[in-house]
């Protein structure tokens, strides 16, 4: 099985250059893969970076087999293979925290980015989640959109990526593996917050010469809880981008989402579907605007002021 899984993996990534030398024009896109970058839990690898003038993309690709059901705001996704059935993570939350790590590099803010999820072999049982595509990625990356960067800005983060601050090679990759043997993963920062207190323990370095503590964990960014309806200047996200805006589930986008999905009849053009509560992945739906998890910490007159405000 692991064989097996090691080829498909293989036979994916060669897909997937075929695709970039078809698709993207070296000029035009610049890339870079399997590269390890420095996050607040030590270090992440993210499998694609895809820099030009029309984004930057941060793309997790995928080779699985099977069928899944789950949403773009579900932790985890259920996989049936012939007849074992079980649980994996979902990668969307996982790019994310590729995505907070190369926005701390860069020093831009996260709504800059565009993640994307690669999956091939996999058949969705459920409607396909916002920000996945099925089979290669190149296509999507090339679709005609409106220019997001400069110049000047494409020269800066192609300076950053290109410098030593970037791991490179199965070298990296190998320190990166090693070093997080006894860590979390980024996506351990977003819904494992209780598991920090319990990772006491220090790493060795190579050859028992200095003992260091490890770092702690970024406090993970919890749900604004809301007072009582009606609500004016509660702090919360678009839903459309993650920005910054007032707590208003029956207006829960910004004036520019707003006007780039005209009128919320488009939503298929938000750059970053969000949860209005705590601002990670969710549908970007206006008659659904908060996760799961936010609406279940929620006070019951609350749930009922919200339902009642979107009908």
């Amino acid at each position: 099985m692991a064989i097996h899984s090691f080829l498909k993996g293989l036979a994916g990534e060669f897909l997937n250059r075929v695709g970039h030398r078809l698709y993207l024009p070296r000029k035009q896109y610049h890339t870079f893969h399997n590269i390890v970058i420095p996050s607040g839990t030590g270090t992440t690898e993210i499998d694609h970076v895809i820099v030009s003038e029309f984004g930057i993309f941060v793309v997790e690709t995928k080779y699985w087999s099977g069928w899944f059901f789950g949403t773009e705001w579900d932790k985890h996704w259920t996989r049936v293979h012939f007849r074992s059935k079980r649980q994996v993570p979902n990668p969307l939350h996982q790019n994310y925290g590729h995505v907070m790590a190369l926005s701390e590099l860069l020093g831009m803010p996260p709504e800059r980015f565009r993640p994307l999820v690669a999956i091939r072999g996999a058949t969705f049982k459920t409607a396909l989640p916002q920000g996945v595509v099925a089979g290669g990625y190149a296509k999507h990356v090339r679709r005609p959109r409106d220019p997001d960067l400069d110049p000047a800005e494409v020269a800066g983060v192609l300076a950053v990526l290109r410098s030593d601050r970037v791991g490179r090679g199965w070298i990296a990759r190998l320190r990166h593996a090693w070093f997080t043997k006894a860590k979390p993963s980024p996506l351990a920062v977003i819904e494992a917050p209780k598991a920090r207190s319990k990772r006491t323990a220090t790493a060795a370095t190579v050859g028992g010469l200095m003992e260091t503590t490890p770092p702690p964990l970024p406090r993970p960014r919890t749900p604004v809880q809301p007072p009582a309806l009606p609500i004016s200047h509660q702090p919360a996200f678009c839903i459309g981008c993650a920005g910054t805006v007032a707590f208003d589930p029956a207006r829960p986008m910004c004036p520019t989402c707003y006007r780039d999905s005209r009128m919320g009849s488009a939503l298929q053009y938000l750059s970053r579907p969000s949860c209005h509560q705590c601002g990670l992945p969710n549908s970007g739906r206006l008659s659904k605007p908060i996760c799961r998890e936010c609406w279940t910490q929620l006070p019951k007159s609350v749930q009922q002021s919200i339902t009642a405000s979107l009908k």
